[in-house]
Parts: structure tokens; C-alpha cells; sequence
């Protein structure tokens, strides 16, 4: 299959089965699920599962799915935010960090309605640690527009305190977001380990040395 094709890093093979897919959906669409196909392998490889690329397999591949996507993105009037997501994660698995930062803001101006996409935006703003007090804004706004506790949002949060230095208020922020850890986000392997990985880097900086190693060895 076209993600089996990707965790191995053939490229090869990746273009015989998009020619299939086009054959069968039509380009637009099979350009789009082999983009996102091609992420989805980098992120369990990112964790440690499937097949270990090396950085050059994993930058030639987060670009073939920056081609892919893009060519979706320009027949779009307004994209949807899962595709821009997506987008944005590739420019970031490559260092491209004003591109992804770009995308994702573009997009929560274009459709304010999107709490997902201020989630997005702020949480791109983190790992970068650009506009901080924005971020927490942003992420803010988007969890009370949304009415009801949602775990990527809260972790979000609690990434955005940490990164400001708040780590009392960014631990307890993360402990409800595991609490309420059911999105199907984090009943993913990628998406737990991202999240177990968060509280271990905040509980250090919270003077918790101990139940960091804990958190992290369950990961």
C-alpha cells in the first residue's frame, strides 16, 4: 500500500501506487490522501514505530508530501483545516518553520469559525516560541468557543504556559488534559507519546525528575 510504500522510503513505489489512486479517485483527491499518507508514516516513525528512516529518507518524503499537498491546496478555494494541518506539519518536519507559522495563521483569518485552527496556530506559535502571549489567547478563545473540554486543545495550553515559564499552571493544565484524553488524536500511538512527552518536559521543569522518568518510560 502507498503507507506501507512510505514507511519504507520508496519513492518508486509511492509514484506507481498515486498513478493507481489517480486512475481510481481522480488527481485532486489522490494527491491529497498520498500527502496524508506520507505524514501519517513520518509520524510513526517520528515515535519509533515502523520502519527507522534516516533524516535525508524523512526530509525527501516530508517534501513529496509538501508537493502533494500543495498541488490540493492551489485548487481550493478555502481548504479544509485538516488539509492545512497537514501541510503545515510536513513545513515542519523540515525546518520550515515561517512557512508552516504562515500557513496556519492565514488559515485561522480566513475561517475564525475553525476553533481547530486557532488550536493550530497556537500551538505552532509555541514550538516556536514566537508572540506567546498570543498563543495563550488564541488557545483560549478556541476552547471556550468549542463548549466543551477537548484534550489537544488543553494540551495545547499547558504547552503555551510551559513555554512562558508557568509551569505550575502549564502541569496542572496537562493533567487535565489527560484526564480527558478520548479525542481520537491521542487513541493513536504518535498522538499519546506526544502527549506523555509534554508532561515529562514539564513536570522536570516542575522539579519532578522521577515522575518525568516514569511518564517518559511508558511512552
Amino acid at each position: 500500500s502507498l503507507y506501507l510504500a512510505a514507511r519504507s522510503g520508496q519513492m518508486v513505489a509511492i509514484e506507481w501506487l498515486l498513478s493507481e489512486l489517480i486512475a481510481h479517485i481522480g488527481p485532486l483527491e489522490a494527491r491529497r490522501v498520498a500527502g496524508l499518507r506520507i505524514l501519517h508514516a513520518l509520524e510513526q516513525a517520528s515515535v519509533g514505530l515502523g520502519v527507522a528512516l534516516s533524516d535525508e529518507e524523512r526530509r525527501e518524503l516530508a517534501l513529496e508530501a509538501i508537493r502533494l499537498l500543495e498541488a490540493g491546496l492551489s485548487e481550493a478555494f478555502l481548504p479544509g483545516g485538516g488539509h492545512v494541518s497537514s501541510l503545515g506539519q510536513a513545513h515542519e518536519l523540515i525546518g520550515r518553520t515561517e512557512a508552516a507559522l504562515w500557513l496556519y495563521e492565514s488559515y485561522a483569518l480566513q475561517a475564525p469559525w475553525d476553533t481547530t485552527a486557532r488550536n493550530n496556530w497556537a500551538y505552532s506559535l509555541a514550538q516556536a516560541e514566537r508572540d506567546l502571549p498570543l498563543a495563550l489567547v488564541l488557545i483560549r478563545q478556541a476552547a471556550r468557543d468549542r463548549g466543551e473540554p477537548v484534550a489537544s486543545f488543553i494540551d495545547t495550553e499547558a504547552w503555551v504556559l510551559h513555554k512562558m515559564g508557568r509551569h505550575g499552571e502549564a502541569k496542572e493544565a496537562m493533567e487535565r488534559a489527560i484526564f480527558h484524553a478520548t479525542d481520537s488524536r491521542y487513541q493513536s500511538p504518535e498522538g499519546r507519546v506526544e502527549m506523555l512527552y509534554h508532561y515529562g518536559v514539564i513536570l522536570t521543569k516542575s522539579g519532578e525528575r522521577a515522575r518525568a522518568k516514569q511518564v517518559w518510560g511508558t511512552c
